[in-house]
Order: C-alpha cells, then sequence, then structure tokens
C-alpha cells in the first residue's frame, strides 16, 4: 500500500498515543481477514525489534545495577575489615578490580540509559507507520467490498425484475391455454376435442403441473414437524 494513501489518515492520528501494534493480538487477528502487503510486514519486524531492543536495555540496566550493588557492598566490607581478603596486597588487588567492575558498570549503564531514552521516540514512529499501513489496507479492503456487494445487489434487483416478469408471462399464457379450450369446448364439444386429443394433451400437461405444486409445497422444511391427525 503506497505511502501516499496511508497519510489520508494521519490527521486522524495527530496527538494519540497508541501502544505497539504487534503487542495487540487483535490487531494479529485483522490479518487473519486480510492479507497483508510486504510494507506491513517489514514494519511489523522493526518494531518487534526495537521493543525487543528495549526490553533486552532494561533486563540488561537491571542486571548491572545489581553487580554494580554487589561490587561496592564488596568494597565497603573490605575497607571496613567486615569481609577478609587475605594480605594487604591481596585486598587492595582487589578494591582495585573492584573499582575498575564498577567503572564498566557506569559505562554501559551509560549506555543503556542513552538507548532507553532514544527507543520509546524511535518505537512510536515506527508504531505509527505501522498503524498507517493497517488503516491503509483495511479501508481498501472495506472499499473492495462495499463495490462488489453494491454489484452483486444490482444483479440480485435485475434478476427479481426479471423473474416477476417471467412469472406474469407464465401466468398470462396459462390464463390464454384455459381460455382457449374453454372456447374449444364450448364452440366443438367434448367429443371432437377427444377426437384431436386436444383435452388429453392439455389436461394432462395441467395435472402434471398441478401435481408437481402440490408436491412442492407439501415437502417437509428442515426442522419442523408435521402435525398428527
Amino acid at each position: 500500500m503506497g505511502a501516499n494513501v496511508g497519510k489520508n489518515f494521519e490527521p486522524a492520528l495527530e496527538g494519540k498515543s497508541i501502544a505497539p501494534l504487534t503487542l495487540d493480538q487483535k490487531w494479529h487477528k485483522l490479518f487473519t481477514v486480510i492479507k497483508p502487503s510486504r510494507q506491513l510486514k517489514s514494519l511489523e519486524k522493526q518494531l518487534d525489534q526495537l521493543i525487543k531492543k528495549q526490553g533486552g536495555a532494561t533486563t540488561q540496566s537491571k542486571e548491572i545495577r545489581k553487580l554494580k550493588s554487589k561490587l561496592m557492598r564488596e568494597i565497603l566490607e573490605l575497607q571496613s575489615g567486615t569481609l577478609k581478603g587475605g594480605s594487604d596486597a591481596a585486598i587492595q588487588k582487589k578494591l582495585d578490580e573492584n573499582t575498575r567492575l564498577i567503572n564498566e558498570c557506569n559505562e554501559k549503564l551509560a549506555d543503556y540509559k542513552e538507548e532507553l531514552l532514544e527507543l520509546p521516540a524511535q518505537i512510536e514512529h515506527v508504531n505509527k507507520a505501522l498503524m498507517l499501513e493497517t488503516m491503509a489496507l483495511c479501508y481498501a479492503e472495506l472499499n473492495e467490498n462495499e463495490r462488489v456487494i453494491d454489484r452483486i445487489t444490482d444483479w440480485i434487483t435485475t434478476v427479481r425484475v426479471e423473474l416477476k416478469k417471467q412469472i406474469l408471462r407464465k401466468q398470462e399464457r396459462e390464463i390464454r391455454n384455459q381460455e382457449v379450450y374453454h372456447y374449444l369446448h364450448g364452440v366443438f364439444g367434448p367429443e371432437v376435442l377427444n377426437l384431436f386429443d386436444v383435452k388429453y394433451d392439455w389436461e394432462q400437461k395441467r395435472k402434471e403441473r398441478i401435481e408437481m405444486k402440490k408436491e412442492q409445497g407439501g415437502q417437509k422444511k428442515p426442522g419442523t414437524k408435521q402435525t398428527e391427525k
């Protein structure tokens, strides 16, 4: 779906804060009904990667803070003599090592902090693009379905009108047959008509049609019970 189509929906999203679409199961169910575009799949992948990155940065920050607290606690214990570290040289070595590790923790925490400050804006940007693509695809589907519905409705209307016309034509022919037979019967009498088999042919067909209608009308409908006599 083209970017220009998606931009038609942009004013409606102005100032709206929407949770990441890929975390919403209802959003995923939409695309069991309509076909996703390549652009949508690409945006979905980007958003998932950013969310995963944010989750990883948050988890790592927590782990590093725990490690930093442990290292600082050890330094305090070594300096107070609570934690025995062997000789003075060994204690100093441990203090230096913990100090180095704490500095590394600080550097990593600073990197993660910067990353966690930038990620929300990146997630919002991709999420908005994904929303615009979603809206464009869904409304294209809705519009196409409406066009098909309109065509089918027109076809049904045309067929219904034609059906009524054919029913009237059939009824007119039946009435004319009845009139012709009635006048023939009056003019020539039943004996003459029997000689020409007119009565037999027409009457037989008429009876067959009546019997067929009775059979069709008397068929048991699904889900109904016949009345006991």
